[in-house]
């Protein structure tokens, strides 16, 4: 019997209350321990890192909204952090055990390997994208989840990561990704040169600070899509 079981009802409030201060103050002093963390990372490897702090919750949340209204298939995500899109996707996914976190830097490997044991969490770059998965047996997947920085990264880079992307995804596959300014994170000309078609998802005016939701189709995909909506 635990003691809020066994408490006499006048205690119980009391002691539910506590409970709930407890948890969160929990949640604020790993909150602030993962600032802490990504921002010595970021010190460290600014133009790796990218951003200061980790993905704020309203954003995790829309890139898990936009993932599980996709389909059921396989989902990766490329940088995992300290995990807010990883919990995200976890609670949204129908089948969370479909999904495969990237990341390249070994202190968030290592706590996202802590926090999420039942995951597989694969360290390594996601310029190595399809050997690294090739090795885990993933196959085609329906949804990649992107958080890679893209500020000071060669158009080269660039492009090689995201033909990887589209090579392993499915023919009506999707490639999710976020940015902090109105325009596409994905440049134009790899739009253009890799015939994909660009959609605003989701902008969110909340989120600190604010951010859009961008999801990326092959051309033929994307053509399909809207064919099976207006034969609807």
């Amino acid at each position: 019997m635990t003691r809020l079981e066994a408490a006499p009802l006048t205690e119980a409030p009391a002691l539910l209350k506590g409970n709930l201060r407890s948890a969160r103050c929990e949640t604020q002093r790993r909150a602030i321990g993962d600032q802490a963390l990504f921002f010595r990372a970021w010190l460290r490897r600014p133009v790796t890192i990218g951003a200061v702090m980790p993905t704020r919750a309203p954003l995790a949340r829309a890139m898990a909204r936009a993932a599980a209204s996709i389909g059921c298939g396989a989902v990766v995500e490329l940088g995992g952090g300290t995990g807010p899109i990883t919990r995200a996707l976890i609670d949204s996914l129908p089948s969370p055990r479909s999904l495969v976190v990237i990341e390249r830097d070994p202190a968030f490997h290592r706590l996202l390997a802590h926090r999420f044991p039942t995951l597989r969490i694969l360290y390594g770059d996601a310029e190595d994208l399809l050997d690294m998965l090739d090795a885990d047996n993933v196959g085609r997947v329906s949804t990649i989840v992107s958080s890679l920085p893209r500020v000071g990264w060669s158009l080269g880079r660039q492009r090689r990561i995201l033909k990887q992307c589209f090579s392993l995804l499915a023919a009506d596959g999707v490639f999710l990704e976020f940015s902090y300014g109105a325009g596409s994170p994905v440049p134009g000309i790899l739009v253009n040169e890799l015939s994909l078609v660009a959609h605003r998802l989701e902008r969110l005016w909340a989120n600190f600070p604010p951010a859009t939701v961008w999801g990326y189709r092959r051309v033929r995909a994307a053509r399909t899509a809207v064919q099976v909506l207006a034969s609807g």
